[in-house]
């Protein structure tokens, strides 16, 4: 259940969303811009670890790289408020054992992101900090801490996008090294009427 199409309830509150939903990091921050169609290869897409399901750990490590995939699945619940120029997130993920292949023990993982934006006038700035835990029970875990940081500007027709992830992971019980991963993007867009470069 969950795990596909989500729903939500709003109000004055805020908006609490639950199923296939974005992490509060991702919400706050998004992507830069793509070029080509959408879905083949999505190389505009940066490294958001707490979205339910995921798109993979750090691909540095292949070994953990298919985890997040299974392990931290939907259904997620994000909340968003909004109040003036100022927008605030936070999500979770629910844990899910499952058998990965070549393993003989489940691992379980759970997410949890915080997402906050500020806009004013042409000019966007935002943050995202994510933490993902991978266990199996009586072998070892991993932590993994996800700090992004996004800036976009726009000047008349022209949009810039910047963004900027430090990630960490902490291999606990097991011979794995930590890692430290960055990761970086820019995308500039001119728009004129229906065209986009």
């Amino acid at each position: 259940l969950g795990k596909a199409g989500s729903v939500y309830a709003s109000g004055g509150f805020g908006k609490l969303s639950m199923g296939d939903v974005d992490s509060a990091a991702l919400a706050a921050i998004g992507h830069v811009d793509g070029v080509g169609l959408t879905g083949l290869g999505d190389l505009n897409e940066g490294m958001f670890i707490a979205t339910g399901g995921g798109n993979g750990e750090f691909e540095e490590y292949p070994h953990f790289s298919v985890y997040d995939r299974e392990v931290t699945g939907d259904p997620s619940i994000l909340y968003e408020y909004s109040t003036g120029n100022l927008f605030l997130a936070a999500s979770a993920t629910q844990r899910e054992y499952t058998y990965l292949d070549g393993f003989s023990d489940p691992w379980g993982g759970e997410a949890f992101a915080l997402g906050a934006a500020y806009t004013k006038g042409g000019y966007k700035f935002a943050a995202g900090y994510e933490r993902m835990k991978d266990v199996s029970p009586g072998v070892n875990s991993n932590t993994t801490d996800n700090l992004m940081l996004g800036a976009d500007a726009t000047f008349g027709a022209v949009t810039v996008k910047a963004r900027y992830g430090q990630g960490t992971s902490e291999f606990e019980d097991s011979t794995a090294d930590d890692q430290d991963n960055d990761q970086w993007a820019l995308s500039t867009t001119y728009a004129a009427n229906a065209l986009a470069l």
